[in-house]
């Protein structure tokens, strides 16, 4: 899987911050042409939350 750097890259390139789960689960399959296990999603959002972006509301309950 792509470094959760590079999701959140893409997510920033695209524009689509905040960033919503499917929002993260569609750039790792352009990347990686294969689907993100919940544990990529994981990864994502704790880098994202860590570098401070806003995430959207149904991520409030995953990974904590």
């Amino acid at each position: 899987m792509e470094s959760a750097r590079q999701v959140a890259a893409a997510l920033v390139q695209q524009g689509t911050i905040p960033a919503d789960k499917a929002d993260v689960g569609v750039v790792i399959t352009k990347l990686t042409d294969e689907l993100p296990t919940e544990s990529d999603l994981v990864r994502v959002r704790a880098h994202l939350v860590a570098s401070g972006w806003p995430i959207e509301d149904d991520w409030n309950d995953i990974g904590e």
